[in-house]
């Protein structure tokens, strides 16, 4: 869902395709999740949550360019195109292989102990 230029395009799409009573499930990463950073044991937010739309997404080796939508705007866009939002899931779960990898990784295990990584969505046209 980041990678779209028009969240409401998208999600009337998808409305579109699907058949009363299909499932929509769909993961992307948790729209707090790239707003706090994690150094020397301290989180830091450095951009403002409410603040959408396209930024430079900085744990690419390239450029990419990702959009930054709040938890909010993803239900609302969802209920307004006729979907019910059956279950938001908002759990980390990590690994003891997780504790071991590189603390200045993306997803590093410091900082998903303290915000979620992702959310995860199962919503069903109406």
């Amino acid at each position: 869902m980041g990678w779209t230029t028009n969240l409401h395009q998208t999600i009337e799409n998808v409305h579109h395709y699907l058949k009363k009573d299909g499932v929509f499930i769909f993961s992307w990463e948790h729209p707090l999740y790239s707003r706090v950073h994690y150094n020397d044991n301290m989180l830091m937010m450095d951009k403002s949550y409410h603040e959408e739309g396209p930024y430079d997404h900085e744990a690419w080796i390239h450029p990419a360019i990702m959009q930054q939508y709040k938890l909010s705007t993803y239900i609302n866009t969802l209920v307004e195109y006729g979907f019910i939002v059956e279950r938001v899931i908002e759990d980390v779960c990590l690994s003891e292989e997780d504790r071991k990898r590189d603390v200045n990784s993306w997803y590093s295990f410091e900082k998903a102990s303290y915000i979620p990584t992702t959310i995860i969505m199962k919503c069903r046209k109406v």
